[in-house]
């Protein structure tokens, strides 16, 4: 009231905060994820009112669920317009797994099959099978460009960007030769994930490394210190 000046920075400032947290990190073993947000008012209403009756529309399919239990469905069927949603997940499960429970790729977690199961027979989920990949097997070709499944092969042989000591997901990366082109092929043996930053220090900042085996690659710093990394 008595400095209007001194409450709209404030004001500026702090709509800088607003953020929307999906905690893919912390997954839980039944498929749970915590979702937090600060958002402007006139929106928190919207939103309010789109769950709400979203929530609502859901009583006449779901009688059984609660309240809350139909928010939260709602959440994820807002904005799809009837037409469902395309869930993408990346799931793996191999003699190596624990039993009964399935590697998420997308999260780094595990969910029960059953869990999973759940998720493809969801008549509002849009499911896509794709081939199951040789990891072993070579790939190549003749141009620059990787192909979609020489790409995905990349990336599933290795999760995160090979730089020592990232953390970056490779699906979000860039394939790099390590060898550059044309005088080293594109191929299983001569990709790797990177993401941009540290393709910056390849390409810009006098890093460079070759791969030792499927997955350890050794990295040299521009005053020659080595870094062995295992993806």
């Amino acid at each position: 009231m008595f400095d209007p000046e001194e409450a709209e920075a404030k004001r500026a400032e702090a709509a800088e905060h607003r953020q929307v947290n999906v905690r893919l990190g912390d997954v839980t073993i039944d498929g749970q994820v915590y979702i937090e947000a600060i958002a402007d008012l006139a929106d928190a209403l919207a939103f309010e009112a789109a769950l709400s009756a979203k929530a609502h529309d859901l009583l006449e399919e779901h009688p059984h669920l609660s309240l809350d239990v139909r928010r939260s469905m709602a959440l994820g069927r807002l904005g799809n317009d009837g037409g469902g949603k395309e869930l993408v997940i990346y799931a793996h499960h191999d003699v190596s797994s624990p039993h009964g429970l399935v590697r998420i790729e997308n999260t780094r977690s595990w969910i029960t099959v059953e869990q999973l199961g759940e998720w493809c027979t969801d008549s509002h989920n849009k499911v896509t099978i794709a081939p199951v990949l040789d990891l072993n097997e070579h790939l190549h070709t003749d141009s620059y460009k990787p192909t979609r499944w020489l790409r995905e092969q990349v990336i599933q042989t290795h999760p995160t960007c090979v730089f020592p000591h990232c953390s970056r997901p490779s699906r979000s990366c860039e394939l790099d030769h390590i060898i550059e082109w044309p005088l080293g092929p594109t191929d299983s043996v001569n990709l790797a994930p990177l993401c941009r930053r540290h393709h910056r220090h390849k390409t810009h900042g006098g890093w460079n490394y070759q791969r030792l085996g499927p997955t350890t690659f050794l990295w040299r710093s521009p005053l020659g210190q080595t870094h062995l990394r295992r993806s």
